[in-house]
């Protein structure tokens, strides 16, 4: 078997934004106070949109390999291209944080959207909850059907260590890519911890 560590991450597909209508507190009777808390709501917006399958865009998608030192960074359809050429259903496992629920389906649903060639079956085949040998997921395999705990919480108590914090809506795309390698990392030390019982 070989194991792929993947971790996306995404934006809200700037226009599908525009198709929200943001609204003040009725309550609110300030200029100023109205036009704050219209920001507010549209950075709440943005991150809700931006975890949203439907209305989200991948700005980069991050693998390794489990025995490689370095990530390999994607678009879409960079991705889509090396996915055909180098997956192997009957070999590779995925590994990753909320893969099942966030990443593999918006790789499916982006993938859809944009017309993309994708090893569509064996990507649906990681979304199954149960009986997934091609997928392993830490947020559910980790969680033991308890109360998930986020990948913070688990680096924390596991491996003593903090995420790194960024700013999605101002950071670069250095820092972008920084960050993902670090989820990659940080998953894979995970991954490397439970290994023995998964």
């Amino acid at each position: 078997m070989r194991y792929i560590i993947l971790d996306i991450e995404t934006e809200p597909q700037a226009n599908l934004v525009d198709t929200h209508t943001i609204k003040p507190d009725a309550r609110l009777k300030d200029e100023e106070k109205i036009k704050l808390d219209i920001e507010e709501k549209k950075a709440g917006l943005r991150k809700t949109l931006s975890l949203d399958h439907d209305y989200n865009h991948i700005r980069c998608i991050g693998v390794k390999y489990e025995d490689d030192s370095e990530s390999v960074f994607f678009d879409l359809l960079s991705f889509s291209i090396w996915a055909n050429k180098n997956i192997n259903p009957n070999t590779d496992v995925l590994v990753g944080y909320n893969l099942k629920s966030f990443d593999i389906p918006t790789i499916i649903k982006q993938g859809i959207k944009q017309g993309l060639e994708l090893p569509y079956k064996y990507l649906m085949d990681c979304t199954k909850k149960y009986n997934t040998p091609n997928c392993i997921d830490l947020q559910n395999s980790l969680s033991f059907d308890q109360k998930w705990k986020s990948l913070e919480e688990l680096l924390q108590i596991y491996l003593g260590r903090s995420k790194t914090p960024i700013d999605f809506a101002t950071c670069t795309e250095k820092e972008l890519y920084d960050h993902c390698e670090e989820d990659i990392r940080n998953t894979y030390d995970l991954f490397k911890l439970f290994k023995p019982i998964l």
